[in-house]
């Protein structure tokens, strides 16, 4: 953005200065001296430089409040995001930036202006115009060339965007209502007491009218296992996943479906085989060939030296499609055990409903505390909520990437409309000749816009290769695109040149309107 806006005024106070050439001519030939003619330049340049970043400062307030209002809304979890407000540090360092710009961008073109031969500045030179126009072209190209890097980057990250939002999270969010329920030790300090809690809590939950499925999941954490019979890798090197206990009626509740095999009942309690349903992704990986239902899985119990705590083989009853709670964009490795041989006192309940669920929160928690009236229920939201949420964090920072993005694509236009209507005003004359020799307005018209379309056309075949290298940069951040995506780059191309070729169009289209006469009689 920051050079975008560079080589934007870099154009316009360098055709500025080129317009000024005679006045500048007259002030050298009646004794200034080029030093007093950098002077003046460089400090007309600071002004505009100071006034804009005073501007920016009162727009910096207002985007600053929005920015804290967008932070909060999803971020709310980082401590001081609501108090978000502009730094003194900050505003410092823009400060610095602003007038830096102003002095470098306004150095070159008063350098250029000072070391012009008075004589010839002071005649009709058409050849220091066109190598005027030759620089300012070259500065379109790079301008064109840093907008379709920044095209391309945030046309990536919306199309990844557009996938997560797309994927398939293995699970129905709608008319599912979620809470979690955590048991004191000190109140239910056995296992066969948290597990009599839990079953009498969903059958109560179960019980209410308008709930079809309720169950229970809790997180045990991560476990390196190996499946029987398969050797066993190197250390550091043994395959790991997720695991879950969870209560039977549990995938019903969720929304989820099994691929294969069964879900757990009553019967998969302390007394029977430790058994276990794994997800698609680790059937896949480690049974590629060979059907997973009957096959056994071991937690190492031995890892780097240290022996773990638990050394268990369970038999592998179904296989689950992949559900994605957390991270969307990944498919982890999952085994689900069932709860009831593996209770704790904490358990998140999944309530699936025929009306909508939060009309039945109120009897959801009711029925959840008619167990134990002391047992408080914990976050009672809609699942549709935490999923809207989950992809509020990643909506919220690609509209910044797009409001961004768009504001360098109107740079653009505008250092592209500057530049055509600069370069249109001194062909004036050159114009006029054609159109008194007979040229119609619509081949001069087509002739100023194929000048400001080749030089677009070559900043896109530039800023193409510089996007490929930027692309890879920011590989890990896309899901489901490639960094050398073709369908982005020719989109994000036909966007740049077609708001280009407008920015060219209306400048040759008042050009086309002058009366030859006049333009002559003028010249």
């Amino acid at each position: 953005m920051l050079l975008i806006a560079c080589v934007n005024v870099a154009c316009l106070s360098l055709a500025r200065v080129s317009a000024r050439r005679k006045e500048l001519a007259v002030r050298l030939a009646v004794g200034a001296s080029r030093g007093r003619l950098v002077g003046q330049l460089l400090t007309e340049c600071l002004v505009l430089s100071g006034l804009g970043g005073g501007l920016g400062i009162l727009f910096a307030d207002g985007g600053t409040k929005l920015l804290a209002w967008g932070c909060s809304r999803y971020f709310d979890f980082i401590p001081g995001i609501r108090e978000l407000t502009l730094d003194w540090r900050v505003l410092v360092f823009s400060g610095a930036i602003s007038l830096a710009t102003g002095i470098i961008i306004g150095l070159a073109p008063a350098f250029k202006a000072a070391k012009s031969d008075v004589q010839e500045s002071l005649k009709e030179s058409g050849q220091s115009f066109s190598g005027t126009r030759r620089l300012l072209n070259a500065l379109v190209v790079a301008e064109m060339a840093l907008a379709m890097v920044l095209l391309v980057g945030s046309g990536l990250l919306l199309r990844s965007f557009v996938k997560l939002v797309n994927v398939d999270l293995g699970f129905d969010p709608s008319h599912d209502l979620t809470f979690w329920l955590g048991l004191p030790e000190y109140k239910y300090p056995q296992p066969a007491q948290q597990v009599t809690y839990f079953r009498q809590v969903l059958d109560r939950v179960a019980a209410v009218p308008g709930v079809l499925h309720a169950g229970g999941i809790a997180m045990r954490g991560e476990f390196l296992f190996l499946p029987e019979g398969q050797s066993r890798p190197a250390p550091g090197q043994e395959p790991a996943a997720d695991e879950y206990s969870i209560t039977p009626g549990y995938f019903q509740a969720a929304g989820a479906s099994l691929v294969r095999g069964r879900e757990f009942t009553l019967l998969d309690n302390g007394q029977s085989v430790p058994v276990a349903i794994v997800n698609d992704t680790l059937a896949r990986r480690y049974w590629r060939n060979a059907d997973p239902l009957g096959q056994h899985l071991n937690i190492l119990s031995n890892v780097y030296g240290k022996q773990n705590e638990r050394e268990e083989t369970f038999e592998v009853v179904g296989v689950v499609k992949n559900i994605k709670r957390y991270a969307v964009w990944e498919d982890t490795p999952e085994i689900f055990v069932p709860y009831e041989q593996h209770p704790g006192p904490f358990l998140g309940m999944e309530v699936r409903t025929a009306p909508r669920p939060l009309t039945l929160s109120a009897s959801v928690k009711d029925a959840a505390q008619s167990v134990d009236k002391d047992q408080p229920v914990e976050e009672l939201q809609a699942m549709e909520q935490i999923v809207a949420q989950e992809f509020g964090t990643i909506r919220f920072p690609m509209t910044l990437v797009w409001s961004f993005t768009s504001l360098a694509l109107l740079l653009a236009a505008i250092g592209m409309y500057g530049v055509m209507s600069y370069s249109v005003n001194r062909r004036t004359h050159e114009l006029a000749i054609r159109m008194a020799l007979g040229a119609e307005r619509g081949a001069l018209l087509k002739l100023v816009v194929l000048e400001g379309f080749f030089v677009t056309v070559l900043g896109i075949v530039v800023g193409t290769g510089a996007a490929l290298g930027a692309g890879r940069v920011i590989a890990n951040y896309l899901y489901g695109v490639s960094p050398s995506d073709l369908l982005t780059h020719i989109c994000m191309g036909v966007g740049l040149v077609s708001v280009s070729l407008l920015a060219c169009f209306l400048p040759a289209r008042r050009a086309t309107k002058v009366d030859p006469m006049v333009a002559l009689r003028y010249e």
